[in-house]
């Protein structure tokens, strides 16, 4: 009678167990500590005339880590490899003409298609997970930012499709911007330093701030109060 296989050993030649979070499989943490890093260059890069493409660039980084680490069917991993020469096409794009608005706006949706593909295949990845471990709550919490960066460049988008500014305290806000702004929101801290200036920017920001408040008090409070537990197969 063998011992059923648990999620975070897996088999490898000649019989030895490896432990797999030892590995890229499944390390959120190691998603969670990219995703910090990539706001700090982003931080860094957006002084420089580069600061678009190179903020493109770093979340590429991070798609990729991200599909990396969770082992997404391999549907997905073919759409990512026919998206990513799109994007490094846009990132020229962008240098050479400047970044106009159409270009902005296309690197803008870009970017939420990496960060909704990036949830997307962390929560498939989360629900498969049948002992609920630290890199499972890792894996809730890089979800929490990768909202908190999607709504930062829905932020973004309004302004670029818009006639008036975002903010009511700059006419010509940043990306750093947005996606500070938006961390500030879904963290409901409100320094008040930025604020929307039309009514659609306030609601967004408002919902953010519930779904932020709702996701920790029900979702990552679910998986941290069940950790170390192991889920039951469902009897069929």
């Amino acid at each position: 009678m063998t011992e059923p296989e648990s999620p975070e050993v897996e088999i490898v030649r000649g019989g030895l167990p490896r432990t797999r979070f030892q590995l890229v499989e499944d390390n959120y943490f190691l998603v969670l500590v990219a995703i910090v890093v990539a706001f700090v260059l982003i931080g860094l890069f957006s002084r420089f005339a580069f600061a678009r493409a190179a903020g493109l660039i770093v979340m590429g980084v991070v798609f990729y880590l991200t599909m990396r680490v969770s082992r997404p069917r391999p549907s997905s991993r073919r759409a990512a490899a026919v998206i990513g020469p799109i994007v490094l096409a846009v990132v020229i794009v962008s240098i050479v003409t400047g970044s106009g608005s159409a270009i902005g706006s296309v690197a803008s949706i870009l970017s939420a298609f990496f960060v909704i593909a990036c949830t997307v295949v962390i929560a498939k990845r989360l629900a498969q997970h049948r002992r609920i471990s630290m890199q499972t709550v890792m894996g809730t919490l890089c979800v929490y930012l990768f909202v908190a960066i999607l709504f930062g460049l829905v932020y973004g988008i309004i302004e670029l499709l818009g006639s008036d500014p975002f903010f009511v305290q700059t006419e010509e806000p940043t990306g750093v911007d947005f996606i500070y702004f938006s961390l500030i929101t879904i963290t409901t801290t409100g320094f008040g330093d930025l604020s929307p200036a039309a009514n659609l920017g306030r609601m967004m920001a408002g919902v953010e701030a519930i779904l932020g408040n709702l996701y920790l008090v029900t979702v990552v409070a679910l998986f941290v109060s069940n950790l170390g537990r192991t889920r039951k197969d469902k009897e069929s």
